[in-house]
Parts: structure tokens; C-alpha cells; sequence
């Protein structure tokens, strides 16, 4: 039985037009002796209203999780009654249902979505939802779906895994920014250094998953369906990327460092970059964590951006774009290994970055 997974992301089922649209495409896809599993994401912009409700009652952490889970089975439902309707059997699961076992790592069990595939149904599946040992309702961290979807497709081996978004695939740096070469193909060690820099296209978990088990991976777009880009082992010596990420510089005395750490630490607030003297240290995060480091008195706020050069170009240019660095780099804060290099620049230096990326690094 060959299994192909498809995974819709938050835009490509933004609204009740859009759901219906993916419905009439799988209509259009779905082929002889092959079974089908569709994860959803929630609608654009719910499980952030959602989010916000949470914010001002203050659920405790199991009330928040069935809260913010509650956007993926409005979509699950949706689409699968659109199925229903065009003649396709279809049926929506939630991750409670499967069930998905969320504890240190994630366990699925197979017997309830595999009788209904041999029934011929197309199911649809929740995605950023499980449970825990207690049949507590669970939920993921950001792009938490595309974890469910790369999870289902290691426990059934699917055939090929595919991951809908609103992009036609990765870039060498954001289209919207200059004109950049779409990667028909992407090494797995360059998708995981991409995705743990920032870029939205897959989370960091899912390029993980999809390391450890060689799981046959797409990346395109719900807008035209065109082909975008695979990712597999086969490594392309031409192709170079550019990320960005908005990150908060913590400015404070050194006296304060081991107590400002162990905040950051018992919140799980992932440091970025870190540099110490003998008055001051330096200690960046992401942006979105700004809320929780709000409440520290002993420090100074910074808003920087993070700029990511990714790809083997680095070392033909290194003197050069180290020469480069030192001119835009904010307090010479920066980190490399061999496929990357990330520094920290403010905002009117963002735009002088992009261009010596595309003069020094994009092949024509």
C-alpha cells in the first residue's frame, strides 16, 4: 500500500475559500492503489487569536493547550466535509483519536488510520496536537503541524511527504527582497542550518525528523501546485542562501551573568550569541521571546537583526566577506562553522547585506 502525505500550512487553508480549493485539488490528484494522509494547520491568524484569549484569562498549561488546539480541527473538519461532499470518503482525526503520544519524542499508533486507509478513506489529521501519558491534550511548539507530518510519515514510511505552503519552495534569499534562484533540490544538512536560522519554510524539529530518517520531503506551494523543492542528499555546490531573523541584544554587567543565565535557562529561552569581558557580556535572542526578558531589571534592550550566510560560497569569498562583516557587524558579535557564517547588524545595514550577498554569492 504506497502512502503519500500532504501538509497544508496555516495560509494555504487561510480562509473557507482556500480549504475549498486544496479539496477540489486532492479531488484532482488522488490516484489508483494509492492511499492518502492530509495534516492541516489552523487557519491564518487563530491559534494567535486564540493565543491572545489565553492571554488575558490565564488558562493553566493543559486548559491553553485544548484551547490552542482547537484551530486545527476546525480546519480538519472543514476540509474533510468538503471531501465528503465532492464523493471522496474522508474522515478527520484528532491527535487524541490516533492516538499521537507527545513525551520526550513523539509516538503514534497505526491501527486507527490504517483501517480507515484500507477502507479507502482519505484521512485528515490535526496537525500541532497529541496527548500525553495521562490523555491529557497536548500541543507542539511553533510549526508544530509539520512535525506531526513528518512524524506520520516515519511511523507509516510513506512514499514521499509533501509540505504545502504559500512559497513555491526555498529560496536562496527572500523573492520579495531581490530576484533570487528557487532550489529544485536542498542538501539536508543546508535545510537544517536554515531552518535553525530562521527561515519559515520548515521548523527546525521537521528538518531534524527528516535527517534522522531519510524521510522523501517536498516543499511548494498551495497557490500554484507547481514543483518546488525536494529535499534529499545530494548536495548542489552553487547554491548559497541568506537568512534573516529579528533578535534582542541583552546589554548587561558581568556581575549579573550567571543569575541573567539561569532566568534564561528555566525559561527555555534559547540564546543565539553570547560575548563576555571582563565589564560587560552580550547575550542575543530571538525576538519573540522580548516579553519574558522584559521583566529583567539589570539589563539593556538592543533590537538587531540576525544575518545568515549559508553554503560552500563562504569559502571562496572568506576574505572578503570577512572584510565585509567586520565593516556591518554590530560589536564584531558573530558565529561560523563551515557551512555558515551569522552576525548581528542593526536595521540600516540589513539592505547593504542583501546586496553583497547577491553580487558575491548568487551564481547567474
Amino acid at each position: 500500500m504506497k502512502i503519500i502525505l500532504k501538509k497544508f500550512g496555516g495560509t494555504s487553508v487561510g480562509d473557507y475559500l482556500r480549504i475549498k480549493r486544496i479539496a477540489l485539488y486532492i479531488k484532482r490528484w488522488i490516484k489508483k492503489n494509492t492511499k492518502l494522509i492530509i495534516v492541516v494547520s489552523a487557519m491564518s491568524g487563530v491559534t494567535d487569536y486564540f493565543s491572545s484569549i489565553n492571554h488575558k484569562i490565564k488558562a493553566d498549561f493543559y486548559e491553553n493547550s485544548v484551547l490552542l488546539s482547537t484551530g486545527e480541527q476546525i480546519t480538519s473538519s472543514i476540509l474533510s466535509s468538503f471531501l465528503n461532499k465532492l464523493g471522496i470518503k474522508s474522515v478527520s482525526l484528532q491527535g487524541w483519536q490516533i492516538p499521537i503520544l507527545i513525551t520526550s519524542a513523539i509516538y503514534i499508533k497505526n491501527n486507527n488510520i490504517n483501517s480507515f486507509l484500507r477502507k479507502g478513506y482519505v484521512v485528515v489529521v490535526s496537525g500541532f496536537q497529541g496527548i500525553n501519558s495521562y490523555n491529557r491534550i497536548l500541543t507542539l511548539k511553533r510549526g508544530g503541524s509539520d512535525t506531526t507530518a513528518l512524524s506520520i510519515s516515519k511511523y507509516f514510511n510513506v512514499y514521499k511527504c509533501y509540505i504545502y505552503t504559500d512559497v513555491n519552495g526555498v529560496y536562496q534569499i527572500d523573492p520579495r527582497i531581490c530576484n533570487s534562484k528557487l532550489a529544485k533540490i536542498i542538501d539536508f544538512r543546508i535545510i537544517l542550518e536554515l531552518s535553525s536560522l530562521g527561515a519559515k519554510v520548515l521548523s527546525f524539529s521537521s528538518a531534524l525528523l527528516c535527517i534522522k530518517y531519510n524521510i522523501n520531503t517536498e516543499i511548494l506551494s498551495s497557490l500554484n501546485f507547481l514543483k518546488g523543492t525536494i529535499i534529499c542528499h545530494k548536495f548542489n555546490y552553487k547554491m548559497n542562501y541568506c537568512t534573516k531573523q529579528e533578535e534582542i541584544l541583552i546589554k548587561s554587567k558581568t556581575c549579573f551573568f550567571k543569575k541573567i543565565l539561569k532566568y534564561l535557562f528555566k525559561n527555555s529561552i534559547r540564546v543565539d550569541f553570547l560575548k563576555i569581558n571582563k565589564k560587560y557580556f552580550f547575550i542575543s535572542v530571538n525576538r519573540n521571546e522580548e516579553m519574558k526578558i522584559i521583566k529583567l531589571k539589570e539589563i539593556k534592550m538592543i533590537k538587531l537583526t540576525k544575518i545568515s550566510f549559508v553554503g560552500l560560497k563562504i569559502r571562496e569569498n572568506y576574505l572578503k566577506t570577512i572584510f565585509f562583516i567586520k565593516k556591518v557587524c554590530y560589536k564584531h558579535i558573530l558565529n561560523f562553522n563551515e557551512l555558515k557564517i551569522s552576525f548581528l547588524v542593526k536595521t540600516k545595514n540589513i539592505n547593504e547585506c542583501h546586496i553583497f550577498f547577491k553580487k558575491n554569492m548568487i551564481e547567474e
